[in-house]
């Protein structure tokens, strides 16, 4: 195969997002051991949790506050697709529990960096079974795309963030990931210690939303450059200049028989790079209607990334639950010995992910991203709790 190792012009990333997911399965939820008198009892009790999600939904004051995780009168295909709904100001309370939707509370934690030029915001989660957060960037970093690798590892790897209001205290993203979750955690149930099983390595998204330089319809399968900086994007390599691609067959998974060549989603087993150049910025010269075009193409992009960061949390927080679940039954657990509610969520979680890993027309929200990342993380483990539960299975 030839490789295209040099481009006729340099690529400039002008816009990009970057999302980063941790979940936890606590326990607690699971044997139910929320105070009776905390307003958080109600997510591990079903005949509640209907009315405070439709209230949420509805946007009907609760203390604490919740949300849905989609936006206000917006289209969100993820939850449409997933739920099988079109309107979701109309999904039931039930269904929601069935489908185990999180609800969205404000952490309270805002933070910032003085390298880092864009904004920032942090999703916190409630599930039946545990705790979820995204932290999201968006970032504006106008470099070219050999410069802009190094920079992107200050988000993970070496930058340091302040909470907004504190700039004496500095921490990772995995800190400020941990403060969140630990914050949920124990406004729940309490501040003792308690056993969970949490997110090792984050989950990482990139988008590039606007960049110049790329030929939309040159194979991006024979262009080293930009398959390296997807490599390093979805993979965060200790040593990025030093690497060996992957085939490309191998990382690059389908997307729409119609996308030009030049497009990939390109997934690494914890990470996911997009890259859609036919949906780049215009030329610099270009019409204003081909500029009011560019933010109709920037918003599609930016949707297409909500859409894969509601699909990866989903992903990750019932895989976590059902490879919980499977090394109890591993360590000589019983499924009678799990309560009710344990069962109840661990036989929906399965389910779920059964139709996502399968990914059935009309079904559920499909990509090939989200199966792919079942297979990594409990394909085996989700066989076990189907086989456990006597649903149909993965084949």
């Amino acid at each position: 195969m030839t490789t295209e190792n040099a481009q006729s012009s340099p690529i400039v990333v002008h816009r990009a997002t970057l999302s980063y997911l941790w979940a936890e399965v606590l326990p607690g939820f699971l044997e139910q051991h929320i105070p009776s008198q905390s307003p958080l009892e109600f997510l591990t009790r079903s005949f509640r949790f209907p009315q405070i999600f439709e209230q949420a939904r509805d946007h009907i004051a609760t203390e604490p506050r919740f949300e849905v995780p989609w936006r206000y009168k917006r289209r969100q295909h993820f939850w449409e697709r997933y739920l099988v709904q079109a309107t979701l100001g109309f999904v039931p309370g039930t269904q929601a529990w069935n489908s185990l939707i999180p609800l969205r509370v404000d952490p309270g934690i805002r933070i910032e960096a003085d390298w880092f030029a864009g904004s920032s915001f942090i999703d916190a989660f409630y599930y039946p079974f545990g705790t979820a957060v995204a932290i999201t960037f968006r970032w504006e970093p106008k470099l070219p795309l050999e410069e802009l690798l190094p920079k992107a590892y200050d988000f993970t790897k070496h930058g340091k963030f302040s909470l907004a209001g504190d700039p004496s205290t500095t921490m990772t993203l995995d800190d400020v990931a941990d403060r969140v979750l630990t914050s949920l955690r124990k406004n729940a149930l309490g501040d003792q210690p308690q056993a969970s099983l949490r997110t090792q390595q984050p989950m990482s998204l990139v988008t590039v939303i606007e960049a110049d330089g790329v030929d939309p319809d040159a194979d991006i399968r024979k262009n080293a450059v930009i398959l390296h900086a997807l490599e390093v994007l979805a993979n965060w390599p200790a040593a990025p200049d030093h690497i060996t691609l992957p085939d490309p067959s191998k990382v690059c998974l389908p997307i729409k028989q119609s996308a030009p060549a030049g497009s990939a989603l390109y997934a690494q087993e914890r990470g996911r790079a997009v890259w859609h150049p036919a949906l780049f910025r215009p030329a610099d010269n270009a019409t204003p209607t081909a500029v009011a075009d560019q933010i109709r193409r920037s918003s599609a992009l930016s949707c297409y990334h909500r859409n894969l960061l509601f699909g990866s949390l989903q992903a990750e927080s019932l895989s976590l639950l059902i490879s919980y679940t499977a090394r109890l039954f591993d360590n000589g657990t019983r499924k009678i010995d799990l309560t009710y509610h344990h069962r109840n969520v661990a036989a929906n979680a399965a389910i779920c992910l059964r139709k996502l890993y399968i990914g059935g027309k009309g079904d559920t929200w499909r990509s090939a991203s989200v199966p792919r990342q079942i297979t990594q993380s409990c394909y085996n483990d989700l066989g076990k709790i189907l086989s456990q539960f006597s649903l149909p299975g993965l084949t």
